[in-house]
């Protein structure tokens, strides 16, 4: 009887197919290195195209921003300018009131003078004033009552006269005569009355 001898690496080859999974794996390692650069240069592309198309909209982006507070700018600055103009306006305005309450003022002070001058030009000698009452209302005419004493009535008649010839008047009335002992026997109390011609209640005291 031959002895049996045990060859396994007969046995291997007999009817086992052989794999290198080193070979195998550096393929599949292969494969998968050059899809991650296939997929890396395709996102590179993808990048390259975006930044070609944005650059320009940035750039535009950063000019109109740079554009906007430019205009931001121009815009407060004329808005400035206008709040001056408008102060100046107001005070300008305000100048003009106060001049024309003074201008009125100065009107009416004018004719005042000029008033008391033509009644005082019209008292003759020997005739004594005691009271002088101006009712005025803006644009009516004055309604001056003048009393006073005189040492006869032609003396009262006389400033009567004077006072009817001067523009400031317009009529001459006499309200009452009475007798005034005081002065004489020919003296006279009397009371007329004066319309003026409204110099004295207009803006301009003309």
């Amino acid at each position: 009887m031959s002895e049996m001898v045990w060859e396994p690496t007969s046995l291997r080859y007999a009817g086992i197919p052989v794999i290198d999974l080193h070979k195998r794996r550096t393929k599949e390692n292969t494969e998968v290195t050059r899809k991650r650069y296939r997929e890396v240069i395709a996102l590179g592309g993808v990048l390259g195209v975006g930044l070609v198309v944005c650059l320009p909209l940035t750039v535009m982006a950063f000019q109109q921003r740079g554009l906007l507070k430019t205009v931001q700018q121009q815009t407060a600055q004329v808005e400035k300018r206008v709040a001056t103009v408008a102060q100046s306006s107001i005070e300008v305005d305000t100048g003009s009131a106060q001049w024309q309450k003074f201008t009125i003022s100065r009107g009416r002070r004018e004719g005042w003078a000029a008033f008391s001058l033509a009644l005082a030009s019209c008292v003759p000698n020997g005739l004594f004033l005691e009271q002088v009452q101006v009712d005025g209302t803006t644009d009516k005419k004055e309604k001056i009552t003048v009393r006073g004493y005189c040492e006869r009535g032609e003396i009262m008649q006389q400033m009567m006269t004077s006072l009817k010839k001067m523009p400031f008047f317009t009529s001459v009335s006499l309200i009452e005569a009475n007798a005034y002992p005081e002065l004489g026997s020919h003296g006279i109390q009397f009371k007329f009355e004066v319309t003026g011609n409204g110099a004295l209640t207009s803006p301009t005291g003309k």
